[in-house]
């Protein structure tokens, strides 16, 4: 059997089997997945970006307490970076302004 008849075979049964559809729908898929969970994080970020701050701040002065500040400048390296995080995650949230569809004989034509 010839290395031709094997590709010339193995291309039919993916195309049979429709293969790159099915791949190609579980991309949109997945997309539509990842989009849909960063907006829900980015959402309650926004939301509760006020408690974090507040859990980050009672956290960090228990940290110091308990070891006598040894650990300060990494406590405020991790409370920065974790703030600056929500803060980002906040910012990237899907807009809340209503889209108002636009009637096709309201676009200008092109000159």
């Amino acid at each position: 059997m010839s290395d031709t008849n094997i590709a010339d075979k193995l291309k039919q049964t993916i195309d049979e089997l429709q293969i790159d559809k099915h791949v190609n729908d579980f991309v949109i898929q997945l997309e539509t997945a990842f989009t849909t969970a960063r907006d829900k994080v980015a959402t309650l970020a926004a939301e509760r970006g006020d408690d974090v701050e507040r859990f980050l701040d009672k956290m960090s002065t228990t940290i110091d307490e308990r070891t006598e500040g040894r650990f300060a400048p990494h406590v405020d390296k991790v409370r920065e970076t974790v703030s600056n995080g929500v803060t980002k995650l906040a910012d990237q949230r899907p807009s809340t302004t209503p889209v108002t569809p636009v009637a096709e004989d309201e676009i200008p034509a092109a000159e």
